[in-house]
C-alpha cells in the first residue's frame, strides 16, 4: 500500500482507489450514455479531438466550467480509457490531455451530433425568425420568451 503511494502521486485518485466497479448496461445506447453522462464531457472530447489540449486550454474551450468539474470530468474519463493524461517533468508540471484511441473513436457520434445540430438551428432558424436573435442575446441580456418573471417554451416542429 505505501509502495503504491509513492509511485502514485502523478495518477489521479480514480486510479488509486475506484469510486465503483463500472458495470456496463445491455442496451449500446445505453452505455454510450454512460461513458458521456454529462454535457461537458462531449464539449471536452469535441475540444480534445481537435489534438492535445493543456488543462488551461481546455478550461477556456469548454463553456461555463469550473475548475474542479473539469478535474473531475477528466479523471473520470481517463478512469474510463477515453483520455490520456501525460505528466511532464519539469518544473512547474505540465500535464497534457489527450484522446485513447477508444476516445477517437467517439468522432463519429460528435460528428453526427454537430450536424444535427446545424440541421436542427437551420431548421428552427427558418420556422422562427426571433429564435436566432434570442440566441445572440443569452450573453448578458434578458432571454426572448419571459412575461411576468414566467418562462415560456418555445416549441420547435420538425416535418
Amino acid at each position: 500500500y505505501h509502495l503504491l503511494l509513492l509511485f502514485s502521486e502523478n495518477l489521479p485518485l480514480s486510479c488509486i482507489e475506484p469510486k465503483e466497479k463500472l458495470v456496463l448496461p445491455d442496451c449500446p445506447v445505453e452505455i454510450t450514455v454512460q461513458m458521456l453522462d454529462h454535457k461537458r464531457k462531449i464539449l471536452i472530447i469535441r475540444e480534445l479531438l481537435q489534438g492535445t489540449r493543456r488543462f488551461g486550454e481546455l478550461l477556456r474551450g469548454v463553456t461555463d466550467i469550473s475548475q474542479k468539474a473539469l478535474t473531475v470530468h477528466l479523471r473520470d474519463m481517463e478512469a474510463a480509457g477515453l483520455v490520456r493524461r501525460k505528466v511532464h517533468p519539469q518544473v512547474p508540471p505540465r500535464v497534457d490531455y489527450s484522446l485513447t484511441k477508444v476516445g477517437k473513436s467517439l468522432r463519429p457520434v460528435i460528428d453526427a451530433m454537430a450536424s444535427w445540430g446545424e440541421s436542427y438551428q437551420a431548421q428552427s432558424e427558418k420556422l422562427h425568425p426571433s429564435l436566432r436573435a434570442g440566441i445572440r442575446q443569452r450573453n448578458g441580456m434578458e432571454l426572448p420568451g419571459k412575461d411576468n418573471g414566467e418562462e415560456r417554451q418555445l416549441v420547435i416542429p420538425f416535418d
